[in-house]
């Protein structure tokens, strides 16, 4: 499969960025070896029972289109094929603005704050019972902003969310509801210290 990218141009423009990170690398292109039948080598395709062939265009598009499901099946798939799983950690690398890095050794318990290198993201109370603020303070000086926040504990699972417009006062506020499914999982990875991320725009 090849690299199908979005027709945007311009330096800075991400996708132009991960597509140069991978040219010359055709293998990555074709993600499964030729030798493996559908059957090995697809990713099961949760609505109609077939597989899926999985290409680093592919990722490019999950990585960098804030609408963009990824299943967690899918994900697992990624990380469990070597040539994906780097393709995986090459593109995100390429396409990240800014990283949330983990705190195993820093911290113990559910963390509410987590600096990160361009900002910090704060878990606070809101004052509406069963709700929760996702603050997220951005330097004013970033040359781009982020327009989704990639959440991930590294094979095992991930939350992907797209962000509100930024706000004047260079703030993102994410409003999380009790229970709610989407952000319990959003919630959960933020206060693990195990978890990384990245910030895309």
């Amino acid at each position: 499969m090849s690299i199908d990218i979005l027709p945007h141009a311009g330096l800075n423009n991400p996708l132009d960025r991960a597509a140069r990170a991978f040219a010359g690398r055709a293998a990555l292109e074709d993600a499964w070896p030729a030798h493996q039948s559908d059957a090995q080598a697809g990713v099961p395709d949760e609505t109609n029972g077939q597989c899926l062939h999985i290409g680093v265009g592919d990722i490019v598009q999950w990585l960098a289109d804030p609408a963009h499901v990824l299943s967690l099946d899918t994900y697992r798939h990624i990380q469990a094929t070597p040539n994906l799983a780097d393709a995986w950690r090459t593109l995100k690398t390429e396409l990240a603005v800014a990283t949330v890095p983990a705190r195993i050794a820093a911290a113990t318990g559910t963390l509410t704050t987590r600096p990160f290198s361009n900002g910090l993201i704060k878990v606070v109370p809101a004052s509406t019972a069963g709700e929760v603020y996702v603050m997220i303070r951005w330097q004013p000086e970033a040359h781009l902003v982020p327009r989704t926040l990639l959440l991930e504990q590294e094979g095992v699972t991930l939350v992907k969310r797209e962000l509100p417009r930024l706000r004047n006062d260079n703030e993102f506020v994410i409003i999380c509801v009790s229970g709610r499914g989407e952000d319990t999982d959003f919630l959960r990875l933020i206060g693990d210290p195990r978890t990384t991320g990245v910030f895309i725009p």
